[in-house]
Order: structure tokens, then C-alpha cells, then sequence
């Protein structure tokens, strides 16, 4: 008894020890590996000082049952004990994916794509909006799946308690999916954060008078997929005919164009209150409102000069 008490306090004292790394070192546990294999692996790195300490001492402790597979950065000097615990923990890598506000499900799902952490097929179909853009953190071996429909279902949390806050549509908009489209228009025109409000404020304006909203990245979606032309948008795209050209039917597209940060999803049920019924860029990043249409010509016509 004594003697087993000696030995696994031996085994216990080594394990606190500093270990034999000397440099900061990434490694991946594969799936299913034993304790042997895992102790031989973390040996060849240069991790372990002794492979037989660390099997010992997941033994005695049996926490070699939990020892989990992933992609692990270990720092100089890391005990054989702080390695049991990170593998018990999973503390593995966390990599990061940034989507930014107004990307299309085509540019989001390009880019999961070619992020090589991430595994899997894309077989689902998404409706385009369905996506919270945000930073997102992941392991290595996430199914691809998985980040879209954490951001699917990030969405849909975002929005359903934006409008809990205020319990009511505003006037000329009728449900959740409406609110989407809308703000994804605003997410599409505002280029400030701080014009979001006044930009909802023109597009009710038009929606309850029953104007056309006339929204340029209407017309770039329907010809891209996307609200990125990469040129200038011409009369001749203004009159091509699809469903999502604003200057051809009335109300609001049939889908979003974009996929919304919360800001443009606010705007929808806050906006500001004016009588604006058009905005035009002014060349310095964000627009100039009108209340009528001979003030927005003034502007248009001294933007061109």
C-alpha cells in the first residue's frame, strides 16, 4: 500500500514538472487513437519528457477514457498534467470566420467553402438572407453544415427579438420576411451606419404612398446574385426585366438581396420619422434626401456637373 502511494506520488510529481518543449508547436490528435498511440505521438513532438509517465498517470487517474481528438497548440514547457486537461477539455484551436453585412448566400457559401478548416458537402439550399453576418469560431473539422445553419439559426434569433422589443410592424410592412427584405435593401444602400434609419424612412415612405422603390442593388442582384457589380449600373440594366428590379415592380423584391446585420434590421422598426421620398449618393460615402422630386433632380444634376 505504501509503496503504491510512493509510486503514484512519483508519478504525480513528474507529471507537474516542466516538459521538454522549447517552442510553441501545433498539433492533431486524430479520432479514435489510444493512450499508446497518443503518448507516442506527443513523445516524437517533443511534447512529453517520458510517454510511460503520461500513460501512468491517465491511468491511475482514467482519464485516458477522455481524451479527445482535435487540433491542439501546446506551449514551451507543458507539463504532462496541463496536457491531460487540455485533451480532457477539448481546449482545441478555435479558427475564426468573418462574414461581413451584405454578403449574398452565393459569397458566403464560396467562402465556406474554400476555408479549408471546415469539411463536408453543401448539399442544402438556402433562401438568401437566411445568414447572420458575424464573426464566427470554430475547430478544425467542422461540417460546413453546421457554421451555416449556426448562422441560420443566429438569424433568425436576431430578428425575432428585434421585433419583440417593439411588437409591431411598422406601416407597409406585414411580417418577419418583409422586415428581411427591407433591411437587406438598406443594408445594400447605406454605406454609414448613421444613415440606416433615415434610408428605412424614404423606403416606407415610398411603400405607404405606393411609389416604386427604384433601389439600384435591386437591379445589381437580379443581374449578379449579389449587390457587387464591380461598374457603374446603366439605364440599360435599370430596364432589364426580373423580379427583383424595384424600378419594374411595385413594392417590395421577392427575396432579399443580402444577407442583414442587426443595425439594418433595427432601422426597419425604428426609423427615422421624415417626409424624405428620395436619396442619391453624394459622392463622399453617403446621400443626399429629398422630400420631392425637383429637389432630388437639383442634387442629381449637380453630382453630374
Amino acid at each position: 500500500m505504501i509503496a503504491s502511494c510512493l509510486i503514484l506520488g512519483i508519478i504525480f510529481f513528474n507529471a507537474k514538472q516542466d516538459g521538454p518543449l522549447k517552442r510553441k508547436v501545433i498539433i492533431e490528435i486524430p479520432n479514435s487513437l489510444s493512450l499508446l498511440k497518443i503518448s507516442d505521438l506527443l513523445f516524437q513532438n517533443n511534447i512529453l519528457g517520458s510517454r510511460y509517465n503520461f500513460i501512468l498517470l491517465n491511468y491511475f487517474t482514467r482519464e485516458y477514457k477522455n481524451l479527445k481528438a482535435g487540433e491542439y497548440l501546446f506551449l514551451p514547457n507543458i507539463s504532462e498534467r496541463e496536457i491531460s486537461i487540455k485533451l480532457v477539455k477539448n481546449e482545441v484551436i478555435l479558427h475564426r470566420l468573418t462574414i461581413p453585412e451584405c454578403y449574398s448566400n452565393k459569397q458566403i457559401i464560396y467562402k465556406i467553402e474554400k476555408t479549408k478548416e471546415l469539411e463536408g458537402e453543401i448539399a442544402k439550399n438556402y433562401v438568401e438572407g437566411d445568414f447572420f453576418p458575424d464573426t464566427y469560431f470554430y475547430p478544425k473539422g467542422t461540417p460546413k453544415v453546421q457554421i451555416l445553419e449556426l448562422m441560420r439559426n443566429m438569424a433568425k434569433r436576431k430578428i425575432n427579438n428585434a421585433y419583440k422589443k417593439v411588437g409591431v410592424f411598422p406601416e407597409g410592412i406585414n411580417n418577419i420576411g418583409e422586415v428581411l427584405i427591407l433591411a437587406s435593401l438598406i443594408e445594400a444602400e447605406a454605406k454609414k451606419g448613421s444613415e440606416k434609419k433615415r434610408i428605412a424612412s424614404v423606403f416606407l415612405n415610398r411603400l405607404k404612398k405606393g411609389m416604386k422603390l427604384q433601389s439600384d442593388p435591386t437591379v445589381v442582384y437580379g443581374l449578379v446574385g449579389s449587390v457587387y457589380l464591380g461598374r457603374k449600373l446603366t439605364k440599360q440594366d435599370l430596364n432589364v426585366e426580373h423580379i427583383w428590379n424595384t424600378y419594374k415592380i411595385n413594392g417590395l423584391p421577392p427575396t432579399p438581396i443580402c444577407n442583414v446585420g442587426i443595425d439594418s434590421i433595427e432601422s426597419v422598426f425604428s426609423p427615422m420619422e421624415t417626409n424624405d421620398l428620395y436619396f442619391v449618393a453624394d459622392g463622399k460615402g453617403g446621400h443626399h434626401f429629398s422630400q420631392t422630386l425637383e429637389q432630388h433632380n437639383r442634387y442629381v444634376k449637380n453630382l453630374k456637373n
